[in-house]
């Protein structure tokens, strides 16, 4: 089987098991400060963004704003 087939199964599989003790902020705003892309191999630049659709996904309201005075902070 393919390893990103896997490692797809496995985070569903983890998902489904931990749903019933979560509770999903239907309509909730997240502010995601995304800067760091020198930091972030592709691989994991995407897999960011796979969780950003997530959050979309589940019903929640994700807004990426770029870290433009690089501190890793927003003011």
């Amino acid at each position: 089987m393919d390893k990103e087939l896997e490692l797809v199964e496995h985070k569903a599989s983890i998902l489904i098991d931990a749903l019933p003790c979560t509770v999903i902020p239907q309509s909730k705003t997240v502010v995601i400060e995304y800067g760091c892309a020198e930091w972030l191999s592709g691989v994991e630049e995407q897999r960011l963004m796979q969780d950003i659709v997530l959050l979309k996904s589940v019903g929640m309201r994700p807004i990426v704003v770029h870290d433009t005075h690089g501190t890793g902070q927003i003011p």
